[in-house]
């Protein structure tokens, strides 16, 4: 499952380092990525990207998002 997510984020979210862009516009991105793949987070939605802001290495907007979902299904 983890690598259809890595793929289905991949594809459908807008290209865009996390560098060029304000955490609101992350969070927003994140938000709207779950809603297109129909993912509801098990966890509070503002703690998951919190911590995932903490945690990842990501340099890639659709690479963040990947994380935040892989920290909230335990994957």
């Amino acid at each position: 499952m983890s690598e259809v997510m890595k793929s289905r984020f991949h594809e459908v979210v807008p290209e865009s380092q996390l560098l060029t862009m304000s955490a609101p516009d992350v969070e927003k991105a994140v938000k709207i990525a779950f809603e297109v793949v129909g993912y509801t987070p098990k966890d509070s939605f503002k703690k998951i990207v919190d911590r995932a802001w903490g945690e990842s290495t990501a340099t890639e907007l659709w690479e963040f998002v990947y994380d935040v979902w892989r920290l909230d299904n335990g994957s």
